[in-house]
C-alpha cells in the first residue's frame, strides 16, 4: 500500500486481493481521514473517487464494494485524471494518450501558421518547445 501526495492532490493506491487486504485498506484509509480531521484539514468526499482494476470473480465481489467514508459512499469510477494524466481501470492510458496528441496537434496549427508568417526560426523553436513538446514530455521520466 502507497500514498502519493503532491500539493493538494492524493492517492492511494492498495493491491486488494483478500478479505484481510481489504480490512487493511479500509483501516488506511479511515487513519487518513483521521489525520485530515485532527490536522482540521477538510476531505470533500464528492471529490474523492476509487478505481477498482483487475478481474472480479464471483466469489471476490465483495472486494469491490463502494468504500464508505463517514458514512457517505465513495464515488467508484472507470478512470480518473491524477497529475493531468489520465489513469483508467486497464491501465491503457489510451484516452490520455489520444488527448495528449490532440492538444499538440491543435497547437502545431499554431506553429504552422507562424511559419508562414515567415516567422525566425529561433522563435518557432521556442514556440515549439514552449507550447508543443513541453504538452508530449509531460509526466515523462527516465
Amino acid at each position: 500500500m502507497a500514498l502519493y501526495k503532491y500539493a493538494d492532490d492524493m492517492a492511494l493506491v492498495a493491491s486488494v486481493k483478500t478479505s484481510e487486504d481489504l480490512s487493511k485498506y479500509q483501516q488506511a484509509v479511515s487513519n487518513l481521514v483521521q489525520t485530515f480531521e485532527d490536522f482540521l484539514l477538510g476531505l470533500k468526499i464528492s471529490k474523492t473517487k476509487e478505481m477498482c482494476c483487475g478481474a472480479v470473480s464471483e466469489a471476490d465481489t465483495s472486494l469491490f464494494e463502494p468504500l464508505s467514508i463517514q458514512g457517505r459512499p465513495v464515488e467508484q469510477v472507470q478512470s480518473f485524471r491524477y497529475l493531468e494524466t489520465e489513469i483508467d481501470d486497464h491501465l491503457s492510458f489510451a484516452n490520455h494518450s489520444n488527448g495528449v496528441y490532440k492538444k499538440a496537434l491543435q497547437r502545431l496549427h499554431l506553429l504552422r501558421k507562424l511559419r508562414a508568417l515567415n516567422v525566425n526560426k529561433d522563435i518557432l523553436t521556442i514556440v515549439y518547445k514552449s507550447l508543443i513538446e513541453s504538452i508530449l514530455t509531460f509526466n515523462i521520466t527516465a
